[in-house]
């Protein structure tokens, strides 16, 4: 498994102080925020549809940090008018709302469900800041996460 992060996550920081931050926390992808209920503060969609300079400026500076592009996040859309006044969620730090031992077991059955892919952090508590909620998920999935392939094989008798 790798670990990516949602570009919104660090959404007060410069894109190129978002993309150090993200490198140097351990995360591997990021997914950028789009549109939607969002200012997308690190995506100009219209200058990249334009330009295909502004592409590869965008493409060089997420590559050069040894980062992968895992996602254009376009979510957000309420399915009712009034559905955002009437629904609200707790929103937690991996390892605060659920402990490990709830996100190492999480992790093991989406191994043992065939899932080799992005665990992609989010964060919204407003109990601590940006970055260090970033750092402790971080050092949560690293902890937790199986990231090497298996290779046991049963012993020939």
């Amino acid at each position: 498994m790798k670990i990516g992060m949602v570009t919104d996550s660090l959404a007060h920081l410069s894109f190129d102080d978002m993309l150090d931050t993200a490198a140097r926390l351990g995360i591997r992808g990021v997914e950028f925020n789009a549109a939607n209920w969002t200012s997308a503060p690190h995506l100009n969609l219209k200058a990249l549809l334009e330009s295909a300079a502004e592409r590869r400026a965008f493409m060089t500076s997420v590559k050069q940090r040894g980062l992968e592009i895992i996602a254009l996040n376009a979510s957000g859309n309420q399915l009712h008018p009034t559905e955002g006044e009437t629904q609200s969620a707790a929103v937690y730090t991996l390892g605060y709302g659920n402990g490990q031992g709830f996100w190492k077991d999480f992790c093991y059955r989406l191994r043992m469900a065939g899932y080799d892919g992005w665990l992609s952090i989010e964060h919204e508590d407003v109990m601590l800041s940006r970055e260090e909620g970033v750092k402790k998920s971080v050092e949560l999935l690293q902890a937790v996460a199986p990231f090497e392939a298996s290779d046991y094989q049963p012993q020939e008798f």
